[in-house]
Formats: structure tokens, C-alpha cells, sequence
């Protein structure tokens, strides 16, 4: 795809950006990373599967686990802390 600058860009789907800050999670942050996952979780235009593929085809399984553990426990306390439990 082309910028409007003309510039040659690569697009990927939503899944495929999340496993791409994941293997570059030193450069962008973990912060950073668990933010997207935190979106993504919360999203409704996601496919799980194919995030956890794109892991396996990339050699990140763990690490995407990890993160995914992260958020989610990070969402869960968001939760209970909101309601008061």
C-alpha cells in the first residue's frame, strides 16, 4: 500500500501488529505491549486464533503468553477495583 506521500508501507491485520510488538517488545516497551493486548482483549473485532498462530509461526508463544496472562489479570483488577470487590 502506498501513503499519501507515495511511500511503500506493508499492512497487516490486527493480529499480526500485536505479535509484531510482542517480538519487538524490548524496542517498544512492555508497557506499550500490554496496552495493545489490553485493547485487544476488550475489542470485539478479534481472532484469537489466529493471534496464537501467528505466535507459533513466529516463535512466540511464551512470550505472547506471558503478556496475555498479564493483561488479563491487569483487567480482572481493573474490574474488582471498579465494583468494589
Amino acid at each position: 500500500m502506498k501513503t499519501s506521500y507515495g511511500n511503500e508501507v506493508s499492512v497487516y491485520d490486527l493480529e499480526r501488529t500485536i505479535c509484531d510488538m510482542v517480538r519487538s517488545h524490548k524496542r517498544e516497551g512492555e508497557e506499550k505491549v500490554l496496552k495493545a493486548i489490553k485493547g485487544y482483549i476488550s475489542g470485539t473485532d478479534k481472532d484469537v486464533k489466529r493471534l496464537f498462530d501467528y505466535a507459533e509461526q513466529f516463535h512466540i508463544s511464551l512470550s505472547l503468553y506471558k503478556f496475555w496472562k498479564q493483561a488479563k489479570m491487569d483487567i480482572i483488577g481493573t474490574v474488582e477495583e471498579e465494583t468494589g470487590e
